[in-house]
């Protein structure tokens, strides 16, 4: 049986509205899964080099360590309630919250939030969410979050291919982003709990890289990336970007143009036009970068993103530039991966 993968990603910035109230609810599963443990994760990654260590995930972390190094943490969901989802998530933990990114399969296939004829999918308390608890998967806790509202309940895939895979992209907005020894839930449909992992923190096979302003823009920021042997996880922020914008993938009427609002490591080796290169693909005979980069910016032009890359061997990456595009699709921001 041949299973196709798509790799187009985007982004959603998902923030409890004030206004509204919510009734969150505890679900208990009573059906058993195992989880992995910590040493299974760590050395489920094989490249060789592991010169970067993730910031400490204690309260002892500084301001400035969280502000340039992003948290990792990722989990294996496993089936719960009878069902046949599983797939691979990873965290980053930001100085706004956390972001998220990843593959399920084996949900319901053809869901689409965006359904215009008949009812929307995904459209029940919990319907398609992906949601940190506590408690163990065999006795699922309540969501964990700071404040009164739950901005997990937002946090959701919005569609699902024919097989049933659904790439996962989502930020949420909380000052709760250690979820070490947390768990992940994937809710299904109809709103019950459909997989789940407990979450791990990631220690090695890390890189940050600074991103400068290219052209005296004025942009600048960060990246983390992990690197295993076939996906390249990452996550990054950068600040100076025009405020306010809202791309036209979301609803929005913003970063129409080609690599508008986009993200992407560049087969060349070093910053500058001159030298950058084309997006690179690696091993890939498809554009891997195709929908990678964030999808809004603040009142003050921050922009947060988050992407998973298939790649064959990502150690590629070393060495070579990242680029950020403003919402014409300029460069206007640059860093060398480690």
């Amino acid at each position: 049986t041949t299973t196709t993968e798509t790799t187009t990603t985007t982004t959603t910035t998902t923030t409890a509205p004030t206004t509204t109230t919510t009734k969150m609810s505890t679900t208990t599963s009573t059906t058993a899964t195992s989880t992995t443990d910590a040493k299974t994760v760590i050395t489920e990654t094989t490249t060789s080099k592991a010169t970067a260590a993730a910031s400490t995930t204690t309260a002892a972390t500084t301001s400035s360590e969280v502000d340039t190094k992003f948290l990792v943490y990722t989990t294996r969901v496993k089936a719960l309630n009878g069902t046949d989802v599983f797939g691979r998530l990873t965290f980053f933990g930001t100085p706004k919250g956390v972001l998220g990114t990843g593959k399920i399969f084996n949900l319901e296939p053809g869901l689409s939030m965006e359904r215009l004829i008949g009812v929307p999918d995904c459209a029940l308390e919990n319907g398609c969410t992906i949601q940190v608890h506590s408690g163990t998967c065999e006795n699922i806790g309540a969501p964990f979050h700071s404040g009164e509202m739950n901005p997990w309940q937002w946090s959701r895939y919005h569609s699902t291919n024919a097989q049933g895979t659904a790439n996962i992209q989502f930020s949420v907005s909380t000052a709760k982003n250690d979820i070490d020894k947390k768990l992940a839930v994937v809710y299904s449909n109809d709103g019950f709990p459909a997989a789940c992992g407990k979450i791990f923190p990631v220690l090695t096979d890390l890189e940050y890289t600074t991103l400068n302003p290219v052209r005296n823009s004025g942009a600048a920021g960060v990246m983390t990336v992990w690197m295993t042997t076939t996906y390249l996880w990452g996550a990054g922020s950068v600040s100076g970007l025009e405020p306010y914008l809202l791309a036209e993938r979301i609803g929005g009427h913003d970063c129409k143009d080609d690599d508008a609002c986009s993200v992407a490591v560049r087969s060349g080796d070093s910053c500058g036009l001159q030298h950058e290169g084309a997006k690179f693909f690696g091993d890939e005979k498809v554009d891997p970068w195709t929908g990678v980069g964030f999808t809004s910016t603040d009142e003050n032009g921050y922009a947060e993103f988050v992407f998973n890359v298939k790649f064959r061997d990502s150690l590629q990456i070393r060495g070579k530039p990242f680029t950020v595009h403003n919402s014409t699709g300029s460069e206007v921001a640059c860093g060398l991966v480690p």
